[in-house]
């Protein structure tokens, strides 16, 4: 989702008219108009600031650095809402392994026009090698290294409870 697309949709879940967000942020109502139209691509940082805040998200979401978003729900009550696919979130336990291995893991998330996620693909580097992965297959990876890592943990605690029977 474009920045514009962002701006007019969280607008509208504030239920935020283009009058009270121009209030807010300090500019007419024809700026943040011309913002939600694509016009106006590049904002100040003051104004991407106070657009985050009035918003109730974050300067790093709406410039599409990060898929984070904070969502009102209908008391006005800001809570934390993940723009990611659970696929995502599963692979992202393995970043941590693959980061010690000297492996980069990149996530690819394709949306549609509506910001919906479409399709969400994986690749893990080095400096000698490239892949891509399917879900099922991170996701079988990293089902066998947590079941592997229950037996060690279980191995190990039950010597232990072996040493301090003796």
């Amino acid at each position: 989702m474009e920045l514009n697309d962002k701006i007019k949709t969280l607008r509208n879940e504030n239920n935020y008219t283009l009058e009270d967000l121009a209030k807010i942020i300090g500019v007419s109502p024809s700026t943040i108009l011309r913002w939600e139209s694509g016009e106006i691509k590049n904002l100040r940082r003051d104004k991407i600031k106070k657009l985050a805040d009035a918003l109730h998200t974050s300067p790093a979401y709406l410039m599409g650095w990060e898929d984070i978003v904070l969502s009102v729900i209908n008391d006005n009550k800001a809570i934390l809402s993940l723009n990611v696919s659970d696929e995502e979130r599963d692979v992202e336990a393995l970043r941590p392994l693959f980061d010690e291995l000297g492996l980069i893991l990149t996530t690819k998330t394709d949306f549609d026009d509506n910001g919906k996620i479409k399709n969400v693909s994986f690749s893990l580097q080095n400096s000698d090698y490239f892949y891509n992965f399917s879900y099922n297959e991170l996701k079988a990876l990293k089902e066998n290294i947590f079941a592997y890592s229950k037996f060690q943990v279980n191995e190990l605690l039950s010597n232990a409870e072996n040493k301090t029977k003796k």
